[in-house]
């Protein structure tokens, strides 16, 4: 039996076509009709890192030590999930945002200075917290450290220009994202995703995919009543000034798909 588990990151549970008729998420609609949906699911602690160590090790938060954004996860923690299918026969896999170390943490593989290291990405896939081959995006569309990791390794060996796109050295730039869609960090996710997993025709697979998105403000605008991205200002024009509604957690969501 293979073994797909997909998150999505920081997306409520309003996000999605099936719960929200101003959303279009068709594919994962067709999952949650076919498979089974959870609509009463409950979480200790609704935050990126946390959560991401608790499905990686089947740990709390307060057993593992990751209680926020900003915590890490020492490499060596284990046994994992992916430790332990290994241990059975699988051939593992994590490709994706990972967000198991904190991204100012210096001796963090994922820390901010080191995620530039295009280099040592072109040429490095692991092993990583059990998982035998990884490729590994961190951020958010044009987020400076997003151009990053194997992401960025792959952006640059195409030619993308990464100071341009990813405002490495300014966070503040507002306006529609001019990198083209085929090139965004989710899409690169899937396709890196589907590649190995052709690649591994034949072999009992674990493979956690990790996508970036949707990730900042999923909104419904005033004037349109769509879902928009940071790719505007909230409040800088005033069609776009948005009716976010309240409470909102920065948890992962998780599909996991059995065949």
């Amino acid at each position: 039996m293979n073994i797909l588990l997909i998150t999505s990151d920081q997306q409520r549970w309003d996000t999605l076509g099936r719960l929200n008729s101003a959303i279009d998420t068709p594919n994962l609609d067709r999952l949650a009709a076919r498979g089974v949906l959870f609509d009463r699911a409950y979480t200790v602690n609704p935050v990126c890192t946390p959560t991401r160590c608790s499905i990686l090790t089947g740990e709390y938060p307060s057993r593992h030590g990751c209680f926020h954004v900003g915590t890490s996860l020492p490499e060596n923690y284990g046994p994992t999930v992916a430790h332990r299918f290994a241990a059975s026969g699988y051939s593992t896999s994590l490709i994706g945002k990972s967000h198991f170390q904190a991204c100012k943490d210096p001796a963090s593989l994922e820390s901010a200075p080191r995620v530039h290291d295009l280099d040592h990405f072109s040429n490095w896939n692991g092993p990583y917290f059990g998982f035998e081959h990884t490729e590994l995006v961190i951020g958010h569309t044009s987020e400076p450290h997003a151009a990053g990791m194997h992401y960025g390794a792959w952006l640059r060996d195409r030619g993308v220009d990464l100071e341009r796109f990813f405002n490495i050295h300014d966070y503040d730039h507002y306006g529609p994202w001019s990198l083209p869609e085929e090139l965004h960090g989710s899409t690169w996710v899937a396709d890196r995703s589907n590649r190995r997993h052709r690649s591994r025709q034949g072999q009992t697979l674990l493979s956690m995919v990790k996508l970036p998105g949707p990730s900042q403000s999923l909104c419904h605008t005033r004037t349109m009543g769509i879902a928009i991205r940071r790719h505007v200002r909230a409040g800088s024009h005033p069609a776009t000034r948005p009716r976010c509604a309240s409470g909102v957690l920065r948890q992962p969501c998780a599909w996991c798909l059995l065949w």
